[in-house]
């Protein structure tokens, strides 16, 4: 991304999109990269889903949920 100015998330997904061949008129860089941030912000969320074992968590949002841990 070299021809990126350094801090502008938007550019430095267009000259991504353009090192990949993906510069066409229909391709919104702009539109892009709030879609992308949109959907690492989601994923980010999704890791309070898993334990610390890295399995799934199901008292992420039912604390009530039974885990099966013996005290």
């Amino acid at each position: 991304m070299g021809d990126a100015a350094p801090g502008d998330p938007v550019e430095q997904t267009a000259a991504r999109m353009r090192a990949l061949g993906l510069d066409h008129e229909v391709l919104d860089p702009a539109a892009t990269h709030a879609d992308l941030a949109e959907r690492i912000a989601q994923s980010e969320s999704l890791d309070a889903l898993l334990s610390e074992s890295g399995g799934l968590d199901p008292t992420a949002f039912d604390p009530s949920w039974p885990t099966g841990a013996t005290d």
